[in-house]
């Protein structure tokens, strides 16, 4: 076999699994009243969308469905624009922030206390239906700051057109 039908077969078989891994995360991923868990471009970025316009902004960490209800975890993010306009970033904030989204009204709430959140969570009577992985924060915090080190943050400022 020739080296380009090898090479052919391989995008082939390469972008069918891209193409399956799409349709499954849009599939997987679409909720109620056309509400959408969208990755805007990279996986540091995920919100919570609605007829393209974003509900929960990004970046989302941690998400329960429940009838009625969207239930998450976020970490805020920046957008910046750094290097003279030659480079764009997203920096995460290390501030845990809580969410719940009335699907059936669209009403969204938000906490940066968890006390409060869990507060709200019982008083909507669905905390023992929620099953967030809290320890994410963390996690995710670690992962995604790793090469924060890397990039000189004094020479960005934000990107308010994001």
């Amino acid at each position: 076999m020739s080296k380009s039908k090898k090479y052919m077969i391989w995008l082939g078989i390469i972008i069918t699994l891209i193409a399956g891994t799409v349709y499954t995360v849009r599939k997987e991923y679409g909720f109620d009243g056309d509400y959408y868990f969208s990755p805007l471009g990279r996986q540091d970025n995920l919100s919570v969308t609605k007829d393209g316009k974003v509900i929960i902004a990004a970046t989302v960490i941690d998400l329960d469905k429940i009838p009625g209800y969207f239930v998450g975890l976020r970490l805020p993010v920046e957008y910046l624009e750094c290097e003279g306009g030659r480079a764009y970033n997203i920096r995460i904030r290390n501030e845990e922030n809580y969410f719940i989204l009335a699907t059936d009204t669209g009403a969204v709430f938000e906490y940066r206390s968890r006390q409060m959140f869990e507060d709200k969570l019982q008083a909507l009577g669905i905390s023992d239906q929620i099953t967030l992985d809290y320890s994410r924060f963390k996690d995710l915090w670690r992962s995604f700051s790793r090469s924060y080190s890397q990039v000189d943050w004094d020479d960005c400022v934000e990107n308010t057109d994001y």
